[in-house]
């Protein structure tokens, strides 16, 4: 039961983040952020469920790794990426997430990579479509709404940064790569612009 009331949890979550997203210009507060607090609480949450799946957390994000990122949107794009990625290693009886943050550009990238089913690579840029999920539908067994990597999208596309999917193929694992604007001093001056 415990299992059914997360996942009508994260699905009434994900579905009010699309309609938030669609309905015109969110208002986004950029906030001076550390990565590696925001990276250790997330993956906090989902410690009891990545337990119960054998499956462990590695990060490796430095503690000076600042983003300029509205919180809540930040903090919804990593639950969403990490979840996918918890979901995907426990499909596949996969037994790592690893989560590794570093500074280029002027951004802060986060990739978070796993061992579980992986996709097409021809798939990469439809996985952020909304609804879609890889594989054939008739045969799918895992469950999911297909929105969570298009709130990753446009959240991450609203705060100025981007995202990216990788993965061998089917049965590889896949990578994430996320990137914010790194914060600078004034960062937590004023609000994001949105589109």
């Amino acid at each position: 039961m415990r299992g059914d009331i997360r996942r009508l949890e994260d699905m009434v979550g994900r579905i009010l983040d699309t309609a938030t997203l669609e309905a015109g210009r969110p208002h986004l507060r950029k906030e001076r952020l550390p990565l590696a607090r925001l990276v250790a609480g997330v993956a906090e949450e989902f410690a009891e469920r990545a337990s119960e799946r054998a499956v462990k957390f590695t990060h490796s994000v430095a503690a000076d790794l600042e983003i300029a990122a509205d919180p809540a949107a930040a903090n919804t794009v990593l639950r969403n990426l990490i979840e996918n990625a918890l979901r995907a290693s426990a499909a596949a009886g996969g037994r790592e997430i690893r989560l590794a943050g570093r500074a280029k550009n002027g951004f802060v990238e986060l990739a978070v990579a796993d061992d579980g089913v992986g996709f097409e690579p021809a798939e990469a840029e439809k996985l952020f479509e909304k609804f879609y999920r890889p594989g054939d539908e008739l045969r799918r067994t895992s469950k999911g709404t297909g929105l969570g990597l298009y709130v990753v999208r446009r959240f991450v596309e609203l705060e100025r940064g981007w995202v990216t999917a990788a993965s061998p193929g089917p049965g590889c694992g896949a990578t994430f790569t996320v990137a914010w604007p790194a914060a600078t001093p004034d960062a937590a001056d004023g609000a994001a612009d949105s589109e």
